[in-house]
């Protein structure tokens, strides 16, 4: 049992960081870019759409959900 304990909670961790650090890139890419590019980053060149990209920048910039002694 325990080594699929181990297994579970570090994927459970590895998704909930990469969540929030995708969500802090996506901030600090918006206050970079030019006006327009963002939005034509997000159109023609990752891999989800404007709403997964606000969700995990909402979800990224909320202190309860950000503040890894939660996860």
């Amino acid at each position: 049992m325990e080594s699929w304990v181990s297994r579970i909670s570090t994927v459970w961790q590895s998704g909930f960081t990469a969540v929030i650090e995708c969500g802090r890139l996506l901030t600090a890419a918006k206050a970079e870019l030019e006006h327009g590019q963002f939005l034509e980053m997000i159109e023609k060149q990752l891999p989800f759409k404007r709403n997964t990209a606000h969700r995990l920048m909402t979800i990224a910039a909320d202190e309860r959900l950000s503040n890894v002694s939660h996860a």
